[in-house]
C-alpha cells in the first residue's frame, strides 16, 4: 500500500513533537503517521480498509479493476487535499535525491 500512496501522490505526515516541520505541515491533509497511521506500514493495510468501508464500499468498477485503483480512490476521497499539499514536499524530496 506505501507504493500505491506515493505513486499516486500522496505523501505520509506526522503531528508528533518530534516530526520535521515537513512532516507537521503535511499532516493536516495527508494521513498522519502519529494518530492515524499503524507503526508498522505492513499494517497500513487496516487504513485502506477503514476508508473504502467508510467510503460506501467498493463500486462495480472497483469489483473488476486492479486493487491500486480502489485503494488511489478512497485515498483520494478520505485526504482530497494531500495530493496538492504533498506535490512540494515531494519534488523537494526528488531534488535532494538528484542533488546526493
Amino acid at each position: 500500500m506505501g507504493e500505491t500512496i506515493g505513486n499516486a501522490g500522496f505523501a505520509i505526515g506526522s503531528s508528533s513533537p518530534q516530526a520535521t516541520e515537513d512532516a507537521k505541515s503535511l499532516a493536516s491533509a495527508c494521513p498522519d503517521a502519529y494518530t492515524e497511521m499503524p507503526v508498522f506500514p505492513k499494517f497500513w493495510y487496516t487504513v485502506a480498509v477503514d476508508a473504502i468501508e467508510k467510503n460506501g464500499g467498493p463500486s462495480l468498477l472497483d469489483r473488476v479493476a486492479p486493487a491500486g485503483w480502489l485503494i488511489e480512490r478512497t485515498m483520494k476521497a478520505r485526504w482530497p487535499r494531500c495530493i496538492d499539499v504533498a506535490r512540494p514536499y515531494i519534488a523537494k524530496g526528488a531534488r535532494k535525491d538528484v542533488t546526493q
